[in-house]
């Protein structure tokens, strides 16, 4: 076929031809550009949204931490307290039961002597007593003294029983009289402690 159009005509046409598929190519490369530009903005949106997150994770995990040894912390205190209010206590206790015993010592009669003495188990605020003696009136005598004595604590003692024994096989005991006792703590007085820290360690 024979092309009979004008030479201008043609490179009019050809340079519109050219155009369009210019301006497919423009296009084409806009759309990739717009679609790269959407795919970075997601990613920086992301990359945003987690680093909140593990910023947030991050503090929350450090609010743990500061809480968990912050109780780690009162809870050490709180052994060292009791710790510490034990030992007071425990050496309270000694003081003043080495004060009973020198009581007790101070109230016993001659010829006798302090072999054994404990807290009652069975009643409140009174001590239990087992003394040697040479004779059975100086056995009953000890609760005489730690009942009546100008100094005394108790506000009544009792004598339980006294048993004398006789010398065998050719030994002698010193104190063949064993007195059983028990003493009451008068109202007031401080030896009471020794009763609650008993009550207290049960």
């Amino acid at each position: 076929m024979i092309n009979l159009l004008p030479s201008e005509l043609k490179q009019s046409l050809a340079f519109a031809h050219h155009n369009t598929k210019l301006i497919k190519v423009i296009i084409g490369l806009g759309v990739g550009i717009i679609g790269i530009i959407i795919v970075v903005i997601g990613s920086l949106i992301y990359l945003q949204q987690e680093t909140n997150i593990y910023k947030d994770s991050t503090a929350k995990a450090a609010i743990t931490l500061e809480e968990q040894h912050e109780k780690e912390t009162m809870g050490r205190v709180q052994d060292i307290g009791n710790s510490l209010k034990l030992v007071v206590d425990v050496l309270s206790q000694e003081i003043l039961f080495s004060k009973l015993l020198r009581q007790v010592g101070s109230a016993m009669p001659p010829d006798t002597v302090l072999q054994d003495l404990k807290l009652s188990s069975e009643l409140d605020g009174a001590i239990e007593l087992q003394a040697g003696a040479k004779d059975y009136n100086s056995a009953t005598q000890i609760q005489v003294n730690l009942e009546q004595g100008s100094d005394s604590v108790f506000a009544k003692a009792d004598l339980i029983g006294v048993n004398c024994s006789s010398p065998t096989d050719g030994k002698s005991d010193p104190y063949p009289c064993k007195a059983s006792l028990t003493a009451v703590f008068s109202k007031d007085s401080d030896f009471k402690l020794l009763d609650k820290a008993k009550k207290g360690n049960n």
